[in-house]
């Protein structure tokens, strides 16, 4: 009973805080060309503690950051200051008005992502009368996108592949504290996507993608806790023969949190998808792994699978996992799986007793399991970084 009024008292605190964060939104965008965005997010239930999207990250610190975002002074940049990334090839970017960020927020899902319309309205107010603070980027061929060390602690950025174009993006840092990455992938466009996650004290990012006939996207995640972060992945699979292949590796130390949710959604004849997460936690870190399949009517020779292995290194460590499978066409295969476990004892065993140190057998099985979660162009990069920060938590048990 006394639990059930704690949840209680602090669904009521929460719940303050969304509506406290709504009201701000919805006047500072009052007035404006936001006013399809500030609808939807009037009528939208917005997430509390205990709801099952939400259930293992504490969703209050997203209101609270949305109300600094809000009550900070617009941004005061020059209206020549380079945009945070840095884009090469057959690419061009422009800042895009207005209207353009609205078009981008409602091609989202709002009622699994409704953080990203508050988002959209604290991105535009961010930045004042310099624009909306959104940025469209075409590409026609093959192009680099580098995103590295943003300064905006807010972004939204939407990337537009012509058919057959090729975008390669090194993700080094997330794009801001609350970032939105939205992609249409016309027929036959590919991207492949590294993203090396650091270590920042916050950031909710949703990365929200469109797939037409022949098109393809490969993602590449490595990222580490911090005290809060939660990456939403949305997938639309809407042609024929299209594809996404997503390997990742997610390390969380003492006292963060590494959260990520991903919906592949199959409407595509032939579409294929391939979700692998490989996570470790150490401490007391928290790290939660939610992977959704949704084949829809039509979606015939559907091709899905998912896989979640975890390693947990502490008692106090806490792993939550929940791989789903939706379907509703009968033509189709799909499979998913999720462990939890500890480091191979008699793996251990057998490279102690070849004189490897205990220290440097434990980081070179938790490299190689660190190892087989991510590839891409910038996997070698990753597993450097990732071994630093593994022998960091060794060397602190």
């Amino acid at each position: 009973m006394a639990n059930e009024r704690l949840v209680a008292s602090q669904r009521e605190r929460v719940s303050a805080h969304a509506e406290r964060a709504r009201a701000a939104l919805l006047a500072s965008a009052a007035g404006s060309s936001l006013d399809p965005i500030s609808r939807r997010l009037r009528g939208a239930r917005l997430p509390l503690p205990g709801s099952e999207r939400w259930k293992y990250t504490p969703v209050n610190r997203v209101y609270e950051r949305i109300l600094t975002t809000l009550e900070a002074p617009a941004e005061s940049a020059a209206d020549d200051e380079a945009p945070p990334w840095v884009l090469s090839g057959a690419a061009r970017a422009r800042p895009a008005d207005a209207q353009t960020l609205v078009r981008s927020a409602q091609q989202i899902d709002s009622q699994r992502h409704p953080i990203a319309d508050a988002v959209a309205i604290a991105v535009s107010t961010s930045h004042g009368d310099k624009g909306s603070g959104c940025w469209t980027i075409e590409v026609d061929g093959d192009a680099q996108l580098v995103l590295d060390a943003a300064t905006a602690t807010t972004s939204w950025l939407q990337v537009v592949l012509a058919p057959g174009a090729h975008l390669t993006i090194d993700e080094r840092q997330s794009p801001g504290a609350l970032g939105v990455l939205r992609c249409e992938l016309a027929a036959g466009a590919r991207i492949t996507h590294s993203r090396h996650a650091s270590q920042d004290r916050f950031c909710w990012q949703l990365l929200d993608v469109e797939l037409a006939d022949d098109a393809s996207y490969a993602l590449h995640h490595l990222s580490f806790g911090s005290e809060l972060r939660r990456q939403e992945n949305h997938f639309r699979l809407l042609g024929h023969r299209s594809s996404v292949e997503i390997d990742g590796a997610l390390l969380c130390g003492n006292n963060h949190r590494n959260d990520v949710q991903t919906i592949v959604e199959h409407k595509g004849r032939n579409s294929r998808s391939r979700q692998r997460y490989h996570g470790i936690a150490a401490g007391s870190g928290k790290v939660t792994v939610g992977g959704r399949i949704h084949i829809h009517t039509g979606a015939a020779g559907a091709d899905a699978q998912l896989s979640n292995p975890n390693l947990a290194l502490n008692e106090q460590t806490e792993i939550n996992t929940k791989p789903e499978l939706e379907i509703y066409e009968e033509d189709v295969s799909c499979s998913h799986g999720a462990t939890i476990g500890k480091l191979d004892e008699d793996a251990l065993f057998y490279m102690r007793s070849r004189g490897i140190p205990e220290a440097a057998a434990r980081e070179a099985l938790l490299l190689a399991f660190v190892r087989e979660g991510i590839s891409g162009p910038a996997a070698e990069r990753g597993a450097a970084i990732a071994s630093a920060e593994l022998k960091q938590w060794l060397a602190s048990t």
